[in-house]
């Protein structure tokens, strides 16, 4: 591990960055973030893009063939940094056949799950509606989350 000013430990590698190809950040900035993790003293980045589809995020479709093109770019331009591929799949044990599609479509250094709906009774509750029914209390959306989180690691439904 390296330091910055004022003796803040920094960490070699960040293995979860989001860029402009993830729906959820449209001012996200390959290349830049290649350059800020160069000045830092990263070694290690990747880019874990979303491939959501949910109502949040309006089924939102990871461009993997211009996705891994750019980073490719990036290998290129910043060689002296370790830039892994990676995809955030959210609740890929509800989309089995659009996380199997994305999987195929490339190779990837790293794979998460995601947890960014749950489900209460019957009702899908997207994580920006969270707190909005009022009779749903804290106890239940977490016991929600946790159950949602199982359903996760088990598999497809």
């Amino acid at each position: 591990m390296i330091e910055v000013a004022a003796g803040v430990p920094v960490p070699e590698a960040d293995l979860h960055v989001h860029s402009e190809w993830s729906w959820d950040a449209p001012r996200g900035a390959m290349e830049a973030t290649c350059q800020r993790a160069l000045d830092l003293g990263l070694k290690v980045v990747t880019f874990s893009d979303h491939a959501d589809y949910s109502r949040l995020c309006g089924g939102a479709r990871l461009d993997v063939e211009g996705y891994l093109e750019a980073v490719e770019a990036c290998r290129k331009s910043f060689p002296r940094l370790s830039i892994w591929t990676g995809v955030e799949l959210g609740e890929p044990h509800r989309h089995q056949p659009e996380a199997e599609d994305v999987l195929a479509r490339g190779r990837f250094d790293l794979v998460l799950g995601s947890v960014h709906c749950v489900l209460v009774g019957d009702v899908v509750l997207e994580i920006d509606e969270l707190g909005s029914e009022p009779e749903i209390g804290p106890e239940d959306l977490m016991q929600a989350y946790c159950d949602e989180l199982l359903r996760l690691i088990e598999g497809p439904v």
